[in-house]
């Protein structure tokens, strides 16, 4: 008779415990009553203990609605609590139910007396001594805490996952624009019956484009009195400003030394970047050597720009790699 109450009483305890649980979301967190544990569906088990207590499992579901299973005994077991629940032991029990009955984040586990598990739980609970009722709140608390912290774990996973599929998203959309620059590097070569004026000018927009590609807002063509730059940009809290060379001759002393004045009149932390479809002379190179301890220049050529072009290394990451190449190395 007493087994049979409490089989009966199953359903009725799922389900307020389910109510209790929805209770303290709706209170404290209700912007997340859609997707918290066991508030959909769930599958329900009870188990006796000595015929004086009935643990309530509850998995959380995707099905569409609630599922019952029987009630049976609990086998003892060697790492059991000896003594009933209470304020004493209840953190031990929770701790054995969440091992015995292989509890994930988002399932839970409650304890009651059998005497009270009727088919009115509101009654039934009303009936329970004091002591009772608080291991009850006790128990849903830990229950709320736990799933709380498995949404959170859950959503920083879902977020990292977003992110990591957009970043990859993004990296291939980059590499498809990488290699239509490429080929647009390539037409400016070949083009036949453009000015070099022309080309110069094609080519610092094309280099717009190239460090836009990663972010970097770019300035083109900063006109100031007496003086021309054709681009600026900023990478985090590195500001950069460059001039770039579209000739046949190699980039000789005297435009290093131009470009020189133009960044000594920018504060210290502005770095300077030449990038020349041809090369450098060592003369020239010689210069940024002699000068590096007033200002850091960086040099990018055509071979260096086809690698990055390949992203070997990306730009960002060439970028920063010669960045401390010359602070390491000033004089090479």
């Amino acid at each position: 008779m007493i087994m049979a109450q409490m089989t009966d009483s199953l359903a009725t305890w799922a389900f307020a415990l389910q109510g209790a649980l929805r209770n303290v979301v709706q209170s404290a967190v209700p912007g997340e009553v859609h997707r918290w544990p066991l508030l959909r569906a769930f599958e329900a088990e009870g188990y006796s203990w000595r015929s004086s207590h009935i643990v309530f499992v509850l998995r959380d579901s995707m099905a569409q609605f609630p599922m019952m299973g029987a009630l049976v005994p609990m086998v003892e077991e060697v790492d059991a609590p000896v003594e009933p629940p209470s304020m004493e032991n209840i953190k031990a029990w929770i701790d054995f139910m969440a091992q015995r009955f292989k509890l994930r984040a988002q399932d839970a586990a409650v304890v009651i007396p059998a005497a009270g598990a009727g088919v009115n739980a509101k009654d039934d609970f009303d009936k329970w001594s004091e002591s009772d009722k608080q291991l009850w709140h006790l128990q849903v608390r830990a229950i709320i805490n736990r799933q709380y912290e498995h949404l959170v774990v859950q959503s920083v996973a879902q977020k990292e996952q977003l992110e990591g599929a957009a970043k990859q998203l993004r990296q291939r959309a980059r590499r498809g624009r990488l290699v239509e620059l490429h080929a647009e590097l390539s037409g400016l070569t070949e083009a036949q019956d453009v000015t070099p004026q022309a080309r110069g000018k094609q080519f610092e927009n094309w280099l717009g484009e190239l460090f836009a590609l990663y972010d970097l807002a770019p300035s083109l063509n900063v006109v100031n009195q007496g003086e021309q730059i054709d681009f600026t940009f900023w990478k985090g809290d590195l500001f950069v400003m460059g001039e770039a060379r579209w000739r046949s001759t190699n980039v000789d002393a005297p435009q290093v030394r131009d470009f020189f004045g133009k960044l000594r009149e920018r504060p210290a932390f502005a770095v300077g970047l030449m990038i020349s479809m041809s090369s450098f002379t060592q003369p020239a190179l010689d210069y940024l050597s002699r000068f590096s301890g007033e200002r850091t220049v960086l040099t990018l050529h055509r071979e260096e720009l086809e690698r990055v072009l390949q992203e070997k290394p990306e730009f960002t990451e060439w970028l920063g790699q010669s960045l401390r190449r010359r602070l390491e190395h000033p004089n090479q």
